[in-house]
């Protein structure tokens, strides 16, 4: 009997702090930091990194990278952010649905940031050759590289508009190694081409094409919202989107 007291004393206190708020994660400011390498368009890393802005969608939280390219977006509250990389020059990057529980620094993977190619694809054009189930594209660039070109194919299900952000469901890049002007590129479809990017024999698809600086990838940005792909790079122009038939 002496010790029924004792019980209900240590027992209340424990029922008593249930509540409905305690089911709601805390929100904790922390940090989001990181590491960025930029690259000219010979495919050269830069020995200064500095003047990148990094901001969250919104451009609520921003910071600028120094020399070094290190940077860190302070006070960011507990959330989940996309992260756009951008500076004048150079294509964009992005980083996508980035889960921050907060209360500590959450560093990202290297970013690597390429300058727009000086050189551009001036002429295109694509024929299906269905034996092979490939594309075989033709097409002239602005001015001749002695080193080569990698030159990206993005295939998307709309006629992309040039001049805003448009989405594309795959690319595939072929190096060239001619110093000519023109160039000869083929692209194969494999059998798992068709459920992984939803396509099927004999759908339109429409191609644009850019000249990829050596070195580093740049706006070739997966979006997994989306399932696709992102080009977010107004400065870089395209002259020729063309209609091609899925093999």
């Amino acid at each position: 009997m002496d010790r029924l007291p004792l019980v209900l004393i240590f027992l209340l206190p424990v029922i008593g702090c249930r509540s409905d708020t305690d089911l709601v994660a805390p929100i904790y400011a922390g940090k989001i930091a990181g590491h960025i390498r930029l690259y000219d368009d010979f495919g050269r890393q830069l020995t200064n990194s500095a003047g990148v802005s990094v901001t969250t969608a919104g451009g609520s939280i921003y910071t600028i990278s120094d020399s070094l390219g290190f940077w860190t977006l302070c006070n960011v509250p507990t959330g989940i952010y996309d992260v756009t990389f951008s500076k004048q020059g150079y294509l964009k990057e992005k980083r996508f649905s980035i889960q921050f529980v907060g209360g500590a620094i959450l560093y990202l993977n290297e970013i690597y940031l390429a300058q727009i190619p000086t050189v551009s694809v001036t002429s295109l054009s694509g024929i299906t050759v269905d034996s092979n189930r490939t594309i075989e594209f033709q097409g002239t660039l602005s001015s001749s590289d002695s080193l080569g070109r990698s030159i990206a194919f993005l295939f998307c299900r709309q006629a992309p508009v040039t001049s805003t952000l448009f989405h594309y469901i795959f690319y595939e890049s072929v190096y060239t190694f001619s110093s000519s002007t023109t160039f000869n590129s083929t692209v194969q479809f494999f059998d798992y081409y068709y459920p992984r990017y939803r396509i099927r024999r004999g759908d339109t698809l429409f191609v644009v094409a850019y000249p990829r600086s050596r070195g580093a990838a740049g706006g070739l940005v997966f979006n997994p919202a989306s399932y696709e792909y992102e080009f977010d790079n107004p400065t870089v122009g395209f002259s020729n989107v063309i209609t091609v038939v899925v093999p």
